[in-house]
């Protein structure tokens, strides 16, 4: 070995020092990290029942990010004007099983009409720590028919996905497919509170990952109706979701004359929720034409 190799060469109790000294500071950053999102998860019983509670730091974190996010999934919503630019509204919406399309479907509201739509969610979300937090710092509380019905009451623009959790964790070969059935809780809290209910469809949030199996419907069976967590597998670029693009429409609000108490009627329930579920499986048919569309000229357009 030469002086040279010699200056370079790294002894053994050198390089285990080194080792050590790498490990350590890894070992540091994520305790570090670790107690950053203990200490973010500020989450007490009954939290998820406040109303008015957002976190404008939050807000703010999420905006450096929000160009970003909206040229990752090419993101466009069709049909804005068709949310109110005041009063109470319920905005109902097909689930997929991330849902960052409610999140910018929510900043181009807020961008277009200064109003933030508050989400209603599943009550298992608060069950998971770190991630109730950031529901609650969006403003988003647990579905629930007073949580809902007092917002109404404040003039607010709801958001609910009725397909709920199993709807968000169906299969792929299921993409697309309203879940909601049973789910017309939604038409009776509209009902109740006199308000418009506006479709909003999103074309893409399904094939962000492909999932192989029902989640909760495989959970459930297993441990139970009340299961926490889905047993699922959706596989996208490693932990990321495809690039695939985001399109939301918005159909125009669906108004009605029924009365307070029709909200117990069950016919005029069905026959509201019918109309509901039409209106969104006609904006559904309209989102996969003008995306083939869309599709078409992009490859017309490279090929000349």
């Amino acid at each position: 070995m030469d002086e040279k190799q010699e200056r370079g060469a790294v002894s053994g109790p050198e390089q285990r020092a080194i080792l050590k000294e790498g490990i350590e500071t890894v070992s540091t950053l994520v305790s570090r990290l670790w107690t950053a999102a203990v200490t973010y998860d500020k989450y007490s019983p009954g939290d998820e029942f406040r109303l008015t509670h957002k976190n404008g730091s939050f807000f703010s974190l999420v905006d450096t990010f929000l160009p970003l996010i909206r040229g990752y999934f090419s993101y466009e919503v069709v049909g804005l004007e068709n949310v109110p630019a005041s009063g109470r509204a319920v905005l109902v919406a097909n689930h997929g099983i991330l849902p960052v399309d409610a999140l910018l479907l929510h900043y181009s509201i807020r961008d277009k009409y200064g109003r933030w739509p508050r989400g209603l969610t599943d009550r298992r979300i608060f069950k998971i720590p770190f991630l109730r937090q950031i529901f609650m710092d969006l403003g988003i509380v647990v579905a629930n028919p007073e949580t809902g019905q007092a917002l109404l009451e404040q003039e607010e623009i709801v958001t609910i996905m009725p397909g709920g959790s199993r709807e968000a964790f169906k299969p792929s070969r299921e993409r697309y497919q309203l879940m909601w059935k049973r789910r017309k809780g939604y038409v009776r809290l509209a009902i109740e509170t006199g308000s418009p209910i506006v479709p909003a469809v999103c074309i893409g949030n399904d094939e962000l990952y492909h999932v192989f199996f029902d989640g909760y419907g495989l959970s459930e069976r297993i441990y139970g109706k009340g299961a926490l967590l889905p047993i699922t597998l959706p596989v996208g670029l490693g932990p990321l979701p495809f690039p695939a693009k985001l399109t939301h429409h918005v159909g125009k609000p669906i108004r009605f004359r029924y009365q307070p108490e029709d909200a117990q009627d069950p016919k005029k329930v069905d026959r509201l929720h019918r109309r509901v579920v039409g209106a969104m499986k006609e904006l559904l048919q309209k989102g996969f034409e003008e995306r083939e569309r869309y599709r078409f000229e992009q490859k017309n357009g490279n090929g000349e």
